[in-house]
């Protein structure tokens, strides 16, 4: 972790006491926008309008109007309240964000924890997994993953649940949160998430999306909040995710002193590249509402595209960041994922994205690490089938992330091909 980060934790806590008793307060008088306890945990909320179907999704009434589009570097404009806002005589603040994929501690990724471990006094070791990407992560003031499955502090981890030591490896490797909102979450009794959100605590790692509606972070001084909802049921059938409740939590968040916003989805369809209507049709509730800042999507298990939609960058899908998935079971794309790098400043328009780019990543099964394609394309003792094997991931990652045309609008690798 950074010394900036540190500095920050007393402001931080100043915050995060504002967000407690705002959100206290507005869950008791208007219980109808509140989230139940298996809705915090990550199940899809009742919808907010007392007209609408429960089986509907909620993304068509969006109550503010819907600001023009802008560029990256200027900020949404909404009907929302007026709030407090920076002295312009303040020296300006900027902070790089970085935001990761899928993490599936399954039984193949720990059975090479535990080799990792061997000789030493912990049972699993997850942290040489991340060895190739822990400098960027750490370098940035904020990083945030997406933790599929709850965790156990047992020294024998139940089916479908990963070991403290995985919490261990995040926060070394420089992560600062986690989403937690995910069908398998939802799938598990309260008292199980209320242990992964305390194993990731007791790592300081903060989890959104179980216990709280939002998380709140210092990143070089200026307060980002984390939201994280899934539209996903276990079972795979339709969930709607109430989007106005989004809004408000969102709205609430800045009420307590968020300068910038990011919720993550766990939504789509697992394995295809291409976004399904639902999650277009959500990303623009979202983005109308001049709440939200940027959106993070998770599920599909492969990278889908960046969007940028009046103001609000989208990322439907980082794909896979750790994972046993194969090409065998899954489809080639499944072993893909992406270092998201998002770089928030001051603007005359309040804090707003200034600059959006990428690291391709790869997942060797072999050795169960995490590699930036081009990093390990660097490597010149390479065997011609391994070299090939990564430029396809590369390309198919660069070719989805673009494929709506992010790049017109600034974003693009932040490295290239060799």
């Amino acid at each position: 972790m950074t010394i900036s980060r540190i500095l920050g934790l007393v402001s931080l806590v100043i915050v995060a006491a504002a967000i407690v008793s705002v959100v206290t307060s507005w869950s008791d008088d208007d219980p109808g926008t509140t989230l139940s306890t298996s809705e915090a945990a990550g199940a899809a909320p009742a919808s907010t309008s007392g007209s609408a179907d429960a089986s509907t999704p909620t993304t068509s009434a969006v109550a503010t109007p819907a600001p023009a589009a802008t560029e990256p570097g200027a900020a949404a404009t909404s009907a929302a309240p007026t709030r407090t806002t920076r002295s312009p005589s303040l020296p300006p603040r900027s902070a790089t964000l970085v935001l990761t994929g899928e993490i599936e501690p399954d039984e193949a990724v720990q059975r090479l924890a535990r080799h990792y471990a061997s000789g030493s006094a912990v049972a699993r070791n997850f942290t040489p997994m991340f060895a190739d990407v822990a400098a960027t992560i750490d370098a940035a003031e904020l990083a945030i993953c997406h933790l599929e499955w709850p965790l156990s502090a047992a020294s024998t981890t139940p089916a479908g649940s990963g070991p403290a030591e995985l919490a261990t490896a995040l926060a070394a490797s420089g992560w600062d949160g986690c989403s937690v909102a995910s069908d398998r979450m939802d799938a598990v009794d309260p008292i199980t998430v209320a242990a992964t959100v305390q194993i990731l605590a007791s790592a300081g790692v903060q989890a959104a999306g179980a216990e709280s509606r939002a998380t709140m972070h210092d990143a070089g001084g200026i307060a980002v909040a984390h939201l994280a909802y899934t539209s996903n049921a276990p079972a795979g059938s339709a969930s709607p995710l109430a989007t106005q409740a989004v809004i408000a939590d969102a709205g609430t968040a800045r009420d307590a002193g968020a300068e910038f916003v990011i919720v993550s989805l766990h939504w789509g369809e697992e394995f295809e590249p291409e976004p399904t209507a639902s999650q277009h049709e959500i990303a623009a509730a979202l983005a109308a509402s001049g709440e939200i800042d940027l959106v993070i999507g998770h599920h599909a298990h492969v990278v889908q595209p960046l969007e940028l939609l009046q103001g609000t960058w989208v990322a439907y899908g980082l794909g896979n960041f750790l994972t046993s998935q194969s090409p065998g079971c899954c489809g080639v794309a499944s072993e893909d994922g992406v270092v998201l790098q998002v770089e928030i400043a001051d603007t005359s328009a309040g804090v707003a994205v200034t600059e959006i780019g990428y690291l391709a990543t790869w997942v060797d099964r072999v050795h169960m690490k995490v590699h930036p394609v081009v990093d390990r394309l660097g490597d010149t003792g390479l065997p011609a089938w391994y070299r090939a094997v990564l430029r396809n991931s590369w390309e198919r990652t660069d070719g989805t992330l673009l494929a709506l045309g992010a790049d017109q609008w600034g974003a693009g690798p932040l490295d290239e091909l060799p």
